[in-house]
């Protein structure tokens, strides 16, 4: 991939949470250093670990930013993250979390090159003791079925410009797991995300969070619209009917999965829309 000069790429900003897990922190800041793209600033907030994390992240040549504090939840530190990085393009890879390849952070910035207030996603391969159990991410974006709750955007394989994170806010930490999805919920009502049909990063799916279930995210969704004031169709009851059924069909898709994964565990190992 051709790359801008120096003095004019762009500036992304990795931000990293963690808590008490050192080991995870060590994987994503050594995925982060693997990178092609030469202009990314890791910031990296820990929630005040006892673990051994402050000593590692003493030990890094060079420095990544970092802060080691108590928060108020995983939200609470990626905002930190976010006023404590420069970065146009922020990206949030959390501990244990990496990018799937090299030129990972090329391939997201290249296709950032749109208008100044934008965002993004691609597809995040999710990962379970070393073993991929399914891809996750919906393109292209279908901005109706993800108000529903009819497919999650995978947050770690997601980017946003400064700009437009300024415009819409910050992660609301009293809205729980799910304030990731809120947020995106915000980001998709400014402007449609550009979608990259690669897989950009593993997710580590033994995280708090992240294999919740069906009924959950829905649940969250209604909530994240009914907060926004955001109507798909003219009345919130058939938001919620179209929802129901939407959630219906995550629930026979989980099962079969599932279901063909123990039957035949290569095959098993397929997409997955929420």
């Amino acid at each position: 991939m051709d790359l801008e000069p120096a003095q004019k790429l762009t500036i992304v900003s990795v931000v990293t949470i963690a808590w008490n897990d050192r080991n995870g922190v060590r994987t994503t800041v050594e995925s982060v250093r693997e990178q092609t793209y030469p202009n990314i600033e890791h910031v990296i907030v820990d929630g005040g670990s006892s673990d051994g994390t402050t000593e590692f992240l003493k030990s890094l040549v060079p420095q990544p930013t970092w802060v080691s504090e108590k928060d108020r939840g995983r939200y609470d530190a990626m905002n930190k993250g976010i006023e404590l990085s420069t970065g146009e393009i922020v990206i949030f890879m959390n501990s244990a979390d990496r990018f799937h390849d090299a030129d990972s952070v090329e391939i997201l910035v290249e296709s950032a090159r749109t208008t100044e207030k934008a965002w993004g996603y691609g597809l995040s391969n999710l990962v379970s003791n070393g073993k991929t159990i399914a891809i996750v991410g919906r393109i292209p974006f279908d901005h109706a079925r993800f108000l529903l709750g009819g497919n999650v955007v995978p947050h770690q394989a997601a980017w946003f410009s400064r700009s437009l994170l300024k415009d819409i806010g910050p992660y609301r930490i009293d809205f729980g797991l799910s304030a990731d999805q809120e947020l995106m919920v915000r980001a998709s009502m400014a402007t449609v995300p550009t979608t990259v049909p690669q897989v950009v990063c593993d997710f580590d799916a033994t995280g708090a969070g992240s294999a919740r279930p069906a009924a959950a995210h829905y649940s969250d969704m209604r909530r994240a619209r009914r907060i926004n004031n955001i109507r798909v169709t003219p009345a919130s009851l058939s938001d919620s009917i179209l929802g129901l059924y939407l959630w219906g069909g995550t629930v026979m898709e989980r099962k079969t999965r599932s279901l063909v994964r123990r039957l035949h565990p290569v095959a098993g190992t397929s997409r997955s829309d929420a």
